[in-house]
């Protein structure tokens, strides 16, 4: 409700049945940006807000919140929140498209990638150099062409399944000692190989694919991925699931992200003009919907780098 308070503070919402209503002239380009609202009825009909469309790709099929859609999946990164929880405290705070917003402890960009559906500028600084990685890996994803990004990622496929791994790090140097007591050998061998093949076929776009394999890396290291602290896990992985699961991680966000609905664009001109009544279903009554247009989704977007922090 502070979401509506925010956006429409001349048009209080009253209770209907299936949702709120709100009365006077509402702008339709401003409900669609409500976080927890799946519909709105204005003086074009019944359509999907925009948070309802980017939820759909990654609900698969269960109705409740879903919070890995767009690029938030790319990396379980420990401690980020929810991205509706950003969105929300956006709109409440009037975040306009083209106006800048600086996050100074951004994590792994919950933050600037929400704002980056608004239409708006995010900043973020971090001082976890691995934070500030995957932020840039995430708004450089969101900022790609989906073609380019599953043209590369059926490449990189194709080389993982063609070749056979080969030790790729020089025997005895410090780097690959120091990996070695985080990995057995052969896993070792096999997350080499996988960086290779990354590096060498996604040259500009390396960060978005190597940010989704080391999402990975925890669970097949000698850490034991249930706890934070340093614990050594009791037995490890094979090593030749490391590309199949990898292979697998691509296809799964394949579906969440690179197959985007059009209407989730995050500079969507389908409601420009105010109505005079728009109603509004409350997020989490699923209807039944119609048939939902899926497309190519490359946001019209303006974004800002995230930078590493120092202490």
């Amino acid at each position: 409700m502070r979401e509506i308070a925010a956006l429409f503070p001349a048009s209080p919402p009253r209770e209907v049945l299936g949702g709120l209503e709100l009365p006077g002239r509402c702008s339709s380009r401003l409900a669609n940006r409500l976080t927890y609202v799946s519909r709105i009825d204005g003086e074009r009909g019944l359509s999907e807000t925009q948070q309802s469309c980017l939820e759909m790709t990654a609900r698969k099929g269960k109705a409740r919140q879903a919070t890995r859609y767009s690029v938030h999946g790319l990396h379980e990164y420990k401690g980020k929140f929810n991205p509706q929880v950003a969105r929300a405290m956006l709109n409440v705070l009037g975040v306009m498209p083209g106006q800048r917003v600086l996050d100074p402890f951004c994590g792994s960009g919950t933050t600037l990638v929400e704002c980056a559906h608004l239409g708006a500028a995010g900043y973020g600084a971090d001082i976890n150099p691995l934070a500030v990685y995957i932020s840039n890996a995430k708004l450089q994803a969101l900022a790609t062409p989906a073609s380019e990004l599953r043209e590369v990622a059926q490449r990189l496929m194709a080389s993982l399944r063609q070749t056979s791994r080969r030790r790729l790090s020089v025997e005895g140097s410090p780097r690959r000692k120091y990996l070695e007591s985080w990995f057995d050998a052969d896993v070792l061998d096999t997350v080499e190989h996988v960086r290779h093949a990354a590096e060498a076929l996604a040259e500009a776009l390396a960060p978005v694919f190597l940010t989704i394999a080391s999402n990975l890396l925890r669970d097949y290291s000698r850490q034991d991925p249930q706890d934070l602290r340093v614990r050594r896990r009791k037995s490890s992985f094979a090593s030749h699931v490391v590309p199949r699961l990898f292979s697998s991680r691509l296809r799964a966000i394949d579906q969440a992200y690179w197959r985007c609905p059009t209407g989730a664009s995050a500079d969507s001109r389908r409601h420009t003009r105010p109505s005079n009544a728009l109603r509004c279903d409350r997020a989490g009554e699923h209807h039944p919907r119609g048939a939902v247009r899926r497309g190519h989704h490359k946001p019209a977007i303006r974004h800002g780098a995230a930078v590493c922090g120092h202490p």
